[in-house]
């Protein structure tokens, strides 16, 4: 879905990035995988407006990383990164362990490349091997969340690319989860 309005002189596009649990890639990250996979994906699906993930982990061997990624392809691009934000809520949990987290990575793709990225959580753990680059940006827990393009680079896009990951090591359990997410594109009004 996608708005369109004017606000204080911008030209704002709202796209909602839904689309349920439909289209999200189970993978084991970019780094440390496993084999077996460790953790590995325990539950996957819609959950209060959005998509929820849970991982356990068994061992201590080999601690990676499991993860859902989808692509929202962005049409009448590209965009300009500082003139863009993904607004969403983002809630985690974990059991008892400190070699679990929860976290979200957003990639910025430029005709099929990967022009920048972001890792968010919402508590710094000394472990993540979900994150490619510690620590995280920290998002706060149930609340919504302001992330500028801007913070991430310069560069234009036309995708968005937007991975639930949750790292875990020996006994753990851990869930990741997003909802409401937006993207809000301004850009000036035109007075031809």
């Amino acid at each position: 879905n996608s708005t369109i309005s004017l606000r204080g002189g911008l030209v704002t596009r709202d796209i909602t990035l839904d689309g349920g649990a439909t289209g999200w890639i189970a993978d084991q990250g970019e780094m440390n995988k496993c084999t077996p996979p460790n953790p590995h994906e325990t539950k996957f699906g819609a959950k209060n407006y959005g998509v929820e993930l849970e991982v356990q982990s068994s061992q201590g061997e080999c601690c990676g990383c499991a993860r859902r990624g989808k692509s929202f392809p962005i049409s009448g691009g590209p965009w300009a990164a500082e003139n863009t934000k993904l607004t969403g809520v983002f809630n985690a949990t974990r059991s008892d362990s400190p070699y679990g987290v929860g976290s979200f990575q957003v990639d910025l793709m430029l005709k099929g490349t990967r022009v920048a990225w972001g890792v968010y959580a919402a508590e710094n753990r000394p472990n993540n091997n979900c994150a490619l680059k510690r620590p995280e940006n920290i998002v706060k827990q149930d609340s919504t969340f302001s992330i500028p393009f801007s913070s991430l680079t310069t560069s234009q896009f036309d995708e968005v690319r937007i991975y639930l990951e949750g790292y875990g090591c020996v006994i753990t359990t851990v869930t990741a989860g997003l909802s409401g997410l937006q993207l809000v594109i301004a850009s000036t009004v035109s007075t031809r």
